[in-house]
């Protein structure tokens, strides 16, 4: 699998790398939205991203991702920041999951599983202009519904 790790955090960026390349994982580390920018393809299979930059708010870039770049890939946002509205705004935009740091490895990995054993149930939509899977415009219940049919 190919991961973009997007975070202004060197230490954390490291460790993550690290962990995903010794699971046999190709990985792309990016500092800053600059860099992401004009180096990425947006073709990795996972975005893990910061929201919180020090060269700008990356909820516009994930939006910039699904709009205009057709991204499909899931991505996790990853913040320190854990108010509701910021939680809610990243799954509008066409966030997969938000974990709050500090996190481990471990919820991270378990995160990134669940995610892929639904990626083959989604049905995408077209919600206003963002191309999001049925099930992030569903409720909890209806979710629950849908993913626990076998």
């Amino acid at each position: 699998m190919y991961i973009e790790i997007v975070d202004d955090n060197t230490e954390l960026t490291r460790h993550l790398k690290k962990s995903f390349i010794r699971q046999w994982h190709w990985v792309s580390v990016y500092n800053n939205r600059e860099d992401f920018i004009h180096t990425s393809h947006f073709d990795a299979d996972l975005f893990l991203m910061d929201i919180n930059l020090w060269d700008g708010n990356w909820l516009d870039l994930i939006e910039h991702m699904r709009v205009w770049k057709h991204v499909t890939a899931p991505v996790i946002v990853i913040s320190w920041q854990t108010k509701t509205g910021t939680k809610k705004d990243s799954f509008v935009i066409g966030a997969d999951d938000f974990l709050e740091k500090p996190f481990t490895i471990d919820e991270l990995k378990t995160r990134i599983e669940d995610i892929f054993s639904h990626i083959q149930s989604r049905t995408w939509i077209e919600c206003g202009c963002i191309k999001k899977p049925l099930y992030s415009c569903l409720s909890q219940e209806e979710k629950m519904k849908i993913f626990t049919k076998k």
